[in-house]
């Protein structure tokens, strides 16, 4: 062989051990990433609609208790039920769904001793519901005394000032807004400035489980600051979290992944006693 063409298959060898190394080593990151972090084994999902007979969610108690099944199995350990309040068309007593999630409490406790169970609603944005919030026809996510976080959702085709609309209103009476489904939102779609607006006003960003892999520019920007089921029954809407975890490992850093299933989860479900 030549001087150039042992030249040539030195350099050769030498990409080629270089790729190696550059291979394994992203193999390895993607190994880590993908790791069960510890959390997983108690998830909070804080939107869901698993309360019988009271929204389009669950139509009956066994159908609920299938519903808790599948969320246990999968790592939930503390549940806010979040009934629909859209005024003139769901309006439940807060009364009357105390009741129901009792007797769903009494239910889950026979075979989840470890599952809890709090009361909230997803509150469609519309005139007159802060007055109803005021006067307590409408419950923040805990339905405790200190409870300081309202579930908000507004039509996916709404301005963007109807969003800034609700997040002012939300946060003058004190509480803190949490953007159900922010990925529905025609008018945020990949709009970082009005993403930042809102967050200055105070709102947080919620993101259901099925929607991870669609929305990674989210995630790649860090506006998400929760995810949940939003789960309505046991087929086309159950809960399905641990198949959807996979892409969030695969694009965040465990950093992220702690704040989005951990912390922020754990602030809202003691609300009161700590801000975020």
């Amino acid at each position: 062989m030549t001087k150039i063409q042992w030249i040539l298959l030195l350099v050769f060898l030498l990409a080629a051990g270089a790729a190696a190394v550059i291979t394994i080593l992203l193999r390895r990151k993607r190994q880590q990433n993908t790791e069960k972090p510890e959390t997983m084994d108690n998830l909070t999902d804080f939107h869901c609609h698993i309360l019988p007979g009271v929204d389009d969610g669950s139509e009956d108690m066994d159908m609920t208790l299938q519903m808790l099944d599948l969320s246990y199995a999968q790592g939930v350990r503390r549940i806010i039920a979040t009934p629909h309040y859209h005024r003139g068309h769901v309006e439940n007593e807060p009364e009357k769904l105390r009741e129901v999630l009792k007797k769903v409490q009494e239910k889950a406790a026979k075979k989840y001793p470890d599952l809890e169970i709090r009361l909230g609603n997803e509150v469609f944005y519309s005139d007159g519901v802060i007055e109803l919030l005021r006067q307590g026809k409408i419950l923040p996510m805990g339905d405790g005394e200190n409870s300081r976080y309202l579930l908000v959702e507004c039509s996916p085709d709404d301005s963007f000032s109807r969003l800034q609309d609700a997040v002012s209103q939300v946060t003058r009476m004190g509480y803190r807004p949490v953007i159900a489904h922010v990925e529905r939102y025609q008018c945020m779609y990949r709009q970082k400035d009005r993403f930042e607006e809102l967050q200055r006003q105070g709102a947080l960003f919620q993101v259901n489980y099925n929607q991870v892999r669609e929305n990674r520019w989210l995630f790649q920007h860090d506006f998400v600051d929760l995810l949940a089921t939003d789960c309505h029954n046991t087929e086309e809407r159950a809960p399905k979290i641990e198949e959807n975890l996979k892409a969030l490992f695969a694009f965040c850093s465990r950093e992220q992944i702690e704040k989005i299933l951990k912390t922020n989860p754990d602030r809202i479900w003691f609300s009161g006693k700590t801000s975020l």
